[in-house]
């Protein structure tokens, strides 16, 4: 992505306001003095607005609700960009569930629209292969953010170097926040159509992310 000049805004709009956002995301976005978070879109208009009752951050936004909410907010966001005589950078972020990643993703790229999309980039590998002939002005960025984390930058700068030749890596994910129950069952993380595979989709895309980065590029999986 290009580096905007000092004086340039990044404006920012966000597709899903969901869980996600709460506290990982989309407040690492908006506690940015460069960052304007200028739109947010989510078919539920009252858990919208709830979102936004709770961040005061982004009580300026303009809204977008019901079951058009994403492709109405990318359509505001590149009229602002055609509108900007000023060079600032415009920002789609797509945190949505997985089912929806392409369509909204692809509708940036064919707007000009920086795309930041939440991990994985869609059901299965083909489609994230015809995403990417639609950026050819603006840039495409999957959310694996966690090889930026300090302890994964320090095993990669100083403890792989240390330790030679690696032939082999055993992974053990445990989460308590994802185990088992009828309440969990009902989520979309585990519906195949939707997220595209359950938790191995969900978190495992993370753990392959992170050793493809420490020890890849991978050959095969």
């Amino acid at each position: 992505m290009a580096i905007p000049s000092s004086s340039s805004v990044v404006n920012v709009g966000c597709i899903g306001v969901g869980s996600v956002c709460e506290i990982k995301s989309l407040p690492g976005i908006y506690k940015n003095p460069r960052v304007s978070v200028v739109a947010l879109a989510r078919r539920d208009e009252a858990a919208l607005s709830d979102y936004v009752s709770r961040h005061p951050m982004v009580s300026s936004s303009t809204l977008f609700t019901g079951s058009k909410s994403g492709k109405d907010l990318i359509s505001f966001m590149t009229k602002m960009k055609e509108e900007d005589e000023g060079g600032n950078q415009y920002i789609v972020y797509v945190a949505t569930p997985v089912s929806t990643h392409a369509s909204m993703a692809e509708l940036c790229g064919e707007n000009g629209l920086h795309c930041y999309c939440e991990k994985p980039l869609s059901l299965d590998s083909q489609s994230c292969q015809t995403l990417l002939p639609n950026f050819t002005t603006s840039n495409l960025y999957c959310a694996y953010y966690r090889r930026y984390l300090p302890k994964f930058v320090s095993i990669k700068t100083i403890g792989l170097p240390k330790i030679g030749e690696v032939t082999g890596v055993m992974v053990t994910l445990r989460q308590r926040r994802h185990k088992m129950d009828e309440d969990r069952k009902r989520h979309w993380h585990f519906d195949k159509e939707v997220s595209g595979g359950g938790l191995v989709m969900d978190l495992g895309s993370h753990v392959f992310d992170i050793v493809d980065h420490l020890l890849g590029p991978m050959l095969d999986v």
